[in-house]
């Protein structure tokens, strides 16, 4: 059908009409250019799921997202009955913060400086807690069901899943309690909290694929943090930026540049992830 299979004249003019624009936005105003990449954004979406054959694909789509609440309802379930990594996070939020006011004492610390701390404290609590998912796999021995039972992307997308909600609500309790315990000011709150989101998608894309790698392993606990610090780095350096900038009261078109790298960052290693991890998986 031509709605599903255009020719590939009109293809090409798609392209060529969408790298134009692309290159007319590069010379544009920042705010024009912001909402004109959010079209050609659009635009890709709607190309992809209207002019491709995904009706084929239906039932692929379908099975790796039942895969995908099954793995991630079965991970639920398992950390509610054990409560390990909750209450080992959990310590070590706790005992960090409270080292970071002993060492602060009553002296007034920059904004710029806790911001630092801030996702300091968040990326140790990610290295001491996501690693876990698929190291319990193999130390139960569960791996060998969730490879003849579910889709490779499945087992990724629930572990994921799960991660970010694990991650997403750590967060909060360290947010709330490190401003309870160092008096940090946020001035543009919206931006803050659109930094916290993307910088936890970053964070739970690119440890969920360095867990499944060193899930086999015999140094799992050395080798985790090795492999992850300079994965990470980038992305810890922008939200350090985009942090201290909001905690400034910057406005948010201010960020937009830090923002578009957030996004590209957990969208480049989150494909990778997907294209990588059956290998990993059935090694």
């Amino acid at each position: 059908m031509f709605f599903f299979n255009p020719p590939k004249i009109y293809t090409s003019y798609i392209k060529c009409t969408a790298s134009s624009i692309y290159l007319f936005l590069h010379y544009c105003h920042p705010e024009i250019r912001y909402y004109g990449n959010i079209y050609l954004l659009t635009l890709y979406i709607i190309f992809v799921f209207f002019f491709t054959d995904i009706s084929v694909n239906y039932s692929y789509y379908l099975s790796i997202f039942k895969s995908t609440i099954s793995v991630f309802r079965k991970d639920i379930k398992s950390e509610i009955r054990n409560r390990y990594v909750i209450n080992s996070l959990l310590m070590f939020v706790i005992i960090t913060i409270a080292i970071i006011r002993f060492s602060i004492g009553d002296e007034k610390v920059e904004d710029s400086v806790l911001s630092g701390l801030f996702w300091i404290v968040i990326f140790f609590s990610a290295i001491s807690g996501l690693a876990r998912v698929f190291i319990k796999e193999e130390e139960t021995g569960t791996s060998l069901a969730l490879k003849l039972s579910a889709d490779p992307s499945g087992v990724f997308l629930g572990k994921l899943l799960f991660n970010f909600i694990l991650t997403f609500s750590l967060n909060l309790v360290i947010f709330f309690l490190f401003v309870l315990i160092t008096d940090i000011r946020i001035l543009n709150f919206p931006a803050f909290f659109l930094t916290v989101i993307l910088g936890n998608f970053g964070i739970v894309s690119a440890s969920t694929i360095i867990a499944a790698i060193i899930a086999k392993a015999n140094s799992k606990g050395t080798l985790y943090p090795v492999l992850a610090f300079p994965v990470l780095l980038p992305l810890l350096l922008t939200l350090i930026s985009s942090t201290k900038l909001a905690s400034e009261g910057a406005d948010t078109m201010a960020l937009m540049s830090d923002y578009q790298i957030l996004i590209s960052y957990t969208v480049v290693i989150t494909t990778v992830s997907l294209l990588l991890f059956k290998h990993i998986w059935e090694d």
